[in-house]
């Protein structure tokens, strides 16, 4: 089964990508939410800048 897809655009000016591209909510109650099993690893806020360090485990 060979067929031709069309997956990436190439007209530039289509502005075929769209979404939040990482813009965060106004209320901070309606942006992401981590989930882990790891009781110490708990916080009120975590900084987009946190985020790499807890997910390698490498917690402050």
């Amino acid at each position: 089964m060979r067929y031709l897809m069309d997956v990436v655009g190439f007209d530039a000016g289509a502005r075929a990508v769209r979404g939040s591209h990482g813009l965060l909510p106004r209320d901070p109650r309606d942006g992401p939410v981590p989930l882990c099993s790891d009781p110490s690893a708990a916080r009120d806020r975590v900084a987009v800048t946190e985020v790499k360090d807890l997910l390698l485990g490498r917690t402050a």
